[in-house]
């Protein structure tokens, strides 16, 4: 028997043995300890904080950063964009002739120089901080100092196999490099750039600046390291493999590779399709930006590092191995498809491996994990047959079509945003119960599963980009649970229970709605129950669905103005523009009970005069969270393991129930879906006018949604223990 169901028990014997000295009468307000009209507050302490930055850790946000860093080289005045078509330089008025016979070439004279059209010559150079202008062919056999050399259209340069600090090459349209030797290496800070495209028959090692304009092909390996920069226009092939440690690399054409490996905090930026016939490795805080497609035969990113791909792209993984707080990501609001033969993780929660609008599709179960129904993914992840996202074909990507695709473009979406830790109290963590809005806040109430006793209360607010804080945090100075809240007139009302029976609590809110510090107290209505589920505010009344039944208080003075007592334990009220529901068991049956749903006028404060009562469904098990809501004509009911009914006009109207022992636990509504709180199967939206499903999120790694609020377009689900999750439909 649970504690609520303890305490009732223990009224209900108080009573009959009142009832047998001769104290029962035919009024049920007689059953009462405080009749109505008689106040029962008590008061009570309450710690509160305010301090938002000591609660800041209890939200965690799911939006994907913006991994995008422009390219960081700042070019030299003469060359001060990157494109084929720029024009080159012109050669300064007082550049000096190379060709004359008093040029020094070990200890130039002068800022600039010119080897005019037609002349060829070789140096052993000096570049002794000046600029050098190439129109006819220079080959420098041995380069010292530092400098610029600027090979123009029609002129050649013919350079040794390594580039110092501080000597900058650059070739424009038209104009030839060439190196002596089989491999080619920069130093730091060096820059080497050409307009054309470039060959190397070995291995490129770079730690400067190197941007190829046209195409690069590195016949052996490609290093950049030790704060290199590099960015190639229109592609880059490489023979043996391509490692990028403490570098940068773009790419913005097609990039081959055998192999691929990143590491220290690289960057890379693709902007066609990688494509890698052997591995891609990425660790060590590397982000690997591709906007269009990526192919690897195995995959490992790990480390920290993150793999992100623009909406519309396609990720095709091979075995793909995922750990160390490293993440697959999608940014924008187009779907992604990352496809894999098969995939690792370390951990069950995935929300953080896999963000952003994803479909993820893979083989057999995902290794690391023992027990595949724990598996926890964001709601914007859909999962192999989930996933309906169609690719078309272009130059970079080869398109992706699944299984069974859907074209419909009129769909919605469940866009994961945030989820907010449950408060911790005394070594164990509390249960949400109940969010409502007011005053541009969101308000939260907790209590404690199992017998003991133990809850608070929250506020919280949305910023800017969706952002939510935690600006307010008040508990109990004793134990107390709370299941339902309302905020009226500057004051939050809470219902719920402690050791002494179920209350109606309310404290006064400070300013911005949030909850006051120092001594505040808070004030409760005794209800002579076992538990309180709900608190609405009619008229001039708070009615309150408690375990005795309905009770009607006034809010003048918070007497008791009266009680409806039921068979079975209240559950709700839900106030609609004319008439009123109210939820309550049929009996006290554990395992099941007829459901007893009635309506009132909305003038009916004392629950006098029922209009109509509806008692053919019944709600299994008996025990746990039960929502009716009033939608005009129409009234839905949570039935626990018997699913969703809906009624209109005072008839059954259509079910929505899934196989399995999950209950429906909590509903709510606006003028297109109802949301479903569908314990281990999730959140369950549906259509209103068919009650068929639209969209769904069950990937809670087997956590039960236990409550479903949607305020100002967003979803709250409180997943018990585990703490609340915001959600937000998007539409195709």
């Amino acid at each position: 028997m649970s504690k609520r169901q303890l305490n009732h028990m223990n009224n209900r014997i108080a009573v009959l043995l009142l009832g047998g000295i001769g104290l029962l009468a035919s009024c049920s307000d007689d059953h009462l300890t405080h009749p109505p009209g008689t106040p029962n507050v008590e008061q009570s302490g309450v710690e509160v904080n305010n301090d938002v930055a000591a609660l800041a850790g209890r939200v965690e946000m799911y939006s994907v950063p913006d991994r995008y860093v422009a390219y960081p080289w700042e070019p030299s005045a003469m060359y001060s964009t990157r494109t084929r078509a720029l024009a080159q330089p012109t050669v300064p008025g007082d550049a000096k002739d190379m060709s004359v016979s008093d040029f020094n070439p070990r200890n130039p004279s002068g800022k600039n120089f010119v080897l005019p059209e037609g002349v060829e010559a070789e140096f052993n150079l000096n570049l002794n901080g000046a600029n050098f202008y190439v129109n006819g062919s220079m080959t420098l056999k041995n380069v010292t100092g530092t400098g610029r050399i600027y090979v123009l259209n029609g002129g050649s340069l013919s350079y040794p196999d390594h580039l110092a600090a501080k000597v900058e090459i650059y070739t424009y349209v038209g104009g030839k490099f060439s190196f002596r030797g089989n491999d080619f290496s920069t130093e730091r800070e060096s820059v080497f750039h050409t307009q054309e495209d470039l060959s190397i028959p070995g291995s490129l090692n770079s730690q400067g600046v190197f941007n190829v304009d046209g195409e690069l092909n590195v016949g052996g390996e490609l290093t950049i390291h030790n704060g290199g920069l590099s960015n190639v226009i229109v592609g880059l092939n490489v023979g043996t493999k391509t490692s990028v440690s403490n570098g940068m690399l773009y790419v913005q054409g097609p990039l081959v590779s055998p192999e691929f490996t990143a590491s220290a905090g690289a960057y890379i930026f693709s902007t066609c399709k990688g494509i890698y016939e052997k591995s891609l490795s990425l660790t060590g805080n590397t982000v690997y930006y591709a906007t269009s497609y990526v192919k690897s035969a195995v995959t490992t990113v790990g480390s920290g590092a993150v793999l992100t791909m623009n909406g519309t792209g396609l990720l095709d993984l091979g075995n793909l191995k995922v750990t160390g707080g490293a993440s697959v990501e999608v940014s924008g609001e187009e779907y992604a498809v990352v496809n894999a033969m098969g995939i690792e993780v370390d951990r069950t929660d995935l929300r953080n491996v896999f963000k952003g609008n994803l479909g993820l599709h893979y083989k057999g179960d995902i290794k690391g994990v023992e027990d595949q129904s724990k598996l926890e993914f964001l709601a914007n992840v859909k999962i192999n047959g989930e996933d309906d996202t169609r690719l078309e074909e272009s130059e970079c990507t080869p398109g992706y079509t699944p299984a069974a695709p859907d074209d419909d473009k009129n769909g919605v979406d469940i866009d994961h945003i945030a989820q907010i830790t449950s408060p911790q109290e005394h070594d164990h963590y509390l249960s949400a119960t109940c969010v409502q809005s007011a005053n541009g806040n969101i308000y939260v109430s907790y209590h404690t599963n199992g017998a003991e006793y133990d809850g608070c209360a929250e506020v919280f607010r949305f910023g800017s980009n969706n952002e939510i804080s935690l600006i307010s945090y008040m508990r109990p100075t004793e134990a107390r649970d709370f299941n339902h809240l309302i905020v009226d007139n500057g004051n939050v009302f809470l219902t719920g229970g402690d050791r002494k029976g179920g209350f109606l609590a309310y404290l006064p809110l400070g300013a911005n709605g949030v909850y006051q510090g120092g001594e505040s107290s808070m004030s409760f209505v005794r209800l002579d129950a076992g538990d309180a589920n709900c608190v609405v505010r009619n008229g001039n009344y708070y009615q309150v669905a408690a375990s005795n039944g309905f009770h009607t208080i006034n809010a003048t003075d918070m007497t008791l103005a009266g009680l409806k007592e039921t068979e079975g334990s209240a559950k709700y009220i839900s106030l609609g523009s004319d008439k009123f529901v109210a939820l309550n068991l049929a009996s006290r049956n554990e395992e099941q009970a007829g459901a007893v749903i009635t309506t009132y006028g909305l003038n009916d404060y004392t629950f006098s005069n029922a209009q109509t009562q509806l008692t053919d469904a019944v709600i299994t098990p008996a025990n746990g969270k039960n929502v009716c809501l009033s939608d005009g004509e129409n009234i839905y009911v949570a039935l626990g393991g018997n699913g969703l009914r809906c009624y209109t006009g005072g008839a059954a109207n259509g079910e929505f129930r899934l196989n399995g022992k999950a209950r429906v636990n909590g509903l709510d509504y606006d003028d297109t879906y109802i949301y479903v709180a569908y314990g281990e199967k999730g959140l369950r939206i549906l259509d209103k006018q068919t009650l068929k499903e639209v969209a769904s999120y069950t990937h809670s790694g087997g956590k039960s949604a236990n409550f479903v609020k949607v305020v100002d377009g967003y979803i709250f689900v409180a997943y018990g223990l585990n703490g609340l999750q915001v959600f937000r439909l998007t539409e195709r």
